[in-house]
């Protein structure tokens, strides 16, 4: 990778090699993968999102919820996806629910407004 440029809610990338839009257009829709170590320097109580999947959930009575499995994108907003004993509940991941997370610790707590975490079968 030689750049990445924030535009907006999007990114412009320049690959080393790809120095054409025909060369780029026949990457197009393929995913990137970086290394972990090449990702830049977080400050305290920055993550990436990816750092949340396996991270074990608690409800701030300290009561097991489940374990991350994914993180899905919402529009302008994230959910985890938790397994909870098998099933799967969606969580907003908003700071008035999601109310502390340590991603290194992989632990997140959590203080769901009622019938939030109810599993529901159909």
């Amino acid at each position: 990778m030689e750049s990445l440029i924030p535009r907006g809610k999007y990114f412009d990338l320049k690959l080393e090699g790809v120095d054409s839009l025909a060369q780029a257009d026949r990457l197009a829709g393929m995913d990137i993968r970086l290394p972990e170590e090449s990702l830049k320097e977080r400050c305290q109580g920055e993550f990436f999102l990816f750092e949340l999947v396996g991270c074990t959930v608690s409800d701030i009575k300290g009561r097991a919820v489940g374990r991350v499995r994914d993180v899905l994108s919402a529009g302008s907003s994230h959910l985890l996806v938790v397994d909870r004993g098998g099933k799967e509940v969606l969580i907003p991941f908003h700071e008035s629910i999601c109310v502390v997370v340590d991603a290194p610790g992989k632990q997140i707590t959590v203080d769901p407004p009622d019938g939030l975490l109810d599993v529901d079968e159909i």
